[in-house]
């Protein structure tokens, strides 16, 4: 077996690192949170095919004239009012 030589600071730094991932694995083999992980999942993917369920049903379509006879301009709009009069 060779044997490699590392600066103090890295070792350390790659042993806290292998110590979080040996955490990481833990969960993954404790049952519950697995169980739970994967209802939040399922919750996650249900709502997202809801979502597009639903916005590809409500699309709104838009076309030239859509608003005609909803708004009305009147008819001296261009027309300083005359509260402003005083001031020009």
């Amino acid at each position: 077996m060779e044997t490699v030589i590392v600066p103090k600071e890295e070792y350390f730094s790659m042993k806290q690192k292998i110590a979080d991932l040996q955490a990481k694995v833990n969960y993954l083999q404790d049952e519950e949170f697995m169980k739970n992980l994967n209802f939040f999942i399922s919750l996650y993917y249900k709502d997202l095919h809801t979502a597009k369920k639903i916005e590809s049903e409500n699309k709104i379509q838009f076309s030239y004239g859509a608003a005609k006879d909803l708004i009305h301009i009147s008819d001296d709009f261009n027309e300083t009012p005359e509260e402003f009069n005083e001031h020009l």
